[in-house]
């Protein structure tokens, strides 16, 4: 991941595709600090208007959705985060997803687990 965001742009698609199987990861070692950690930045560099991004594109969307699903992998796992919020990403990232039609069932199902997670 710090190898391609010093190579690319930060919202480089690749630098993305890094970010998320980074969270994952860390999300399946219960490394929650540091996925945490690695969406908020991620999705704070995907919403920073000085990027350049499309605010309703599929990275934004994917951005939030591994934020709320950080927060509540945390919230099951620890008791702890910020519900509120996770909520709120996951349903903007439905929003977008919604906006570009690029539901799919699993999409779908995703989303309804981490919403019904909160």
């Amino acid at each position: 991941y710090n190898v391609l965001v010093v190579a690319y742009d930060c919202v480089h698609p690749k630098v993305q595709v890094a970010a998320s199987k980074l969270i994952n990861l860390l999300i399946d070692n219960q490394d929650f600090y540091n996925a945490e950690r690695f969406a908020e930045v991620t999705y704070a560099n995907l919403t920073d208007h000085k990027n350049g991004m499309d605010q309703e594109s599929a990275e934004v969307a994917d951005g939030a959705y591994n934020l709320a699903d950080v927060m509540s992998q945390i919230h099951q796992k620890k008791g702890e985060g910020d519900l509120g919020k996770a909520e709120k990403l996951a349903r903007k990232s439905l929003h977008i997803r919604s906006l570009l039609g690029t539901f799919t069932p699993i999409t779908i199902i995703s989303f309804i687990s981490v919403v019904f997670n909160l």
